[in-house]
């Protein structure tokens, strides 16, 4: 790391300040120049006293994002180009999303091209196929606020609301919305990750799963349901076990019951439940939880079947986002596409009166319907926006 010391005359005062460029010194000449962006000839003074690749090379993300934004208030396309070229010739470094935006925001009426550029190689291409998307929700803001509308087509099937109030209309979702499901690459990786934690029984569920090739529409947590009554297996609780598998196949088609060997073992009644019923059952072993054979059967069926519980399944969605961005390498992944369709795929219970509730029929996701996008809301609805 380099260090230089110097003496530098702020505009607004007249004290001399020494200031080094090593880490501390550039997160000191970042905040100054960020309380000083509206001060005419400030940043120019910056630059007079320091090249521009000296500055890049601090690789301090502030103080260079501040740089970014003098030359973009100054119409500076020039010196923005220069910026970039400095900062794309150093390896581990980048600008960061927020410059991008910016840049996407500035080019967006005077060279849309660049805009999308930007938008496609340096923004969204920043995910991986297995991810959602580095974008937040107050990116989507951003967007929707600036009028970036073209950029949305960009994010069909994004799992991302937008949480600010907007001119725009809030409408709600009909026959034309579409359902969305995980990427193949994100699949692969799930089937990958769930079979290894299933060890040898991986070789049964496969077997399993061969000779069982009749569509399943649910999956039903069968354990779940049995202990849904004070965490107890009773009489009472396996007859809404029989109750869950038939209004399932009534509502919404054949299910697949998972359920662990020892409740067969200890109550006969189950199985004639089972034969009552006309179901198609796996069990689980031993010493394995049920909830890892459910995500196994549920990402086989490529995440599309109902999981019919009143486990929401987080603590899964985090144990295998802990070694995503391994697997993935050098690539941004999250775990927000799984997240979110999972969430969509789990249909909750009561039990007095025995009900499931209705299967949500389309994606509360980013969609792209003829000329518009519509862009769900945290309040419910979606925003509408115009694109073409």
């Amino acid at each position: 790391m380099f260090i230089l010391i110097f003496n530098f005359i702020l505009m607004n005062q007249n004290n001399f300040v020494t200031y080094t460029l090593d880490t501390k010194g550039a997160n000191k000449l970042a905040h100054e120049i960020y309380k000083n962006l509206k001060e005419p000839g400030f940043v120019d003074k910056v630059l007079e006293l320091f090249s521009l690749n000296l500055l890049v090379k601090t690789k301090n993300s502030g103080l260079i994002s501040n740089i970014l934004t003098w030359f973009i208030s100054t119409g500076n396309n020039l010196m923005i180009n220069q910026l970039i070229s400095e900062v794309n010739q150093i390896s581990n470094f980048k600008l960061m999303k927020r410059d991008y935006l910016n840049l996407v925001c500035y080019f967006y009426h005077t060279d849309y091209p660049k805009a999308q550029m930007y938008f496609e190689t340096e923004i969204i291409c920043k995910k991986t196929n297995a991810n959602t998307s580095i974008i937040q929700t107050k990116d989507i803001d951003f967007i929707l606020s600036n009028r970036l509308n073209k950029m949305l087509k960009y994010l069909s099937g994004l799992f991302i609301c937008s949480s600010s109030n907007f001119a725009n209309p809030i409408v709600q979702a009909d026959g034309n919305f579409k359902k969305f499901t995980i990427k193949p690459e994100l699949e692969k990786y799930l089937l990958e990750k769930i079979t290894n934690s299933m060890e040898s029984y991986s070789k049964t569920c496969e077997k399993f799963y061969a000779q069982n090739k009749k569509n399943y529409y649910a999956i039903i947590d069968a354990g779940n349901v049995l202990h849904g009554r004070k965490g107890k297996i009773t009489s009472e609780s396996i007859a809404d076990l029989e109750q869950i598998i038939i209004t399932t196949k009534k509502q919404i088609g054949e299910p697949l019951i998972v359920i662990h060997k020892k409740h067969i073992k200890f109550y006969e009644k189950l199985q004639e439940v089972f034969i009552r019923t006309n179901s198609t059952y796996f069990l689980t072993p031993y010493n394995f939880n049920d909830d890892i054979f459910i995500m196994w059967f549920f990402v086989k069926s490529g995440c599309s079947a109902y999981i019919i519980s009143n486990d929401k399944y987080r603590d899964h969605i985090f144990t295998y986002q802990s070694s995503l961005k391994i697997y993935f390498k050098d690539n941004d992944a999250s775990m927000c596409e799984f997240s979110n369709v999972i969430k969509e795929q789990t249909i909750g219970y009561q039990l007095e009166p025995c009900q499931i509730e209705s299967p949500l029929v389309y994606s509360n996701c980013i969609q792209i319907i003829g000329n518009y996008a519509y862009v769900p809301h945290i309040f419910g609805g979606f925003v509408k926006v115009f694109v073409e």
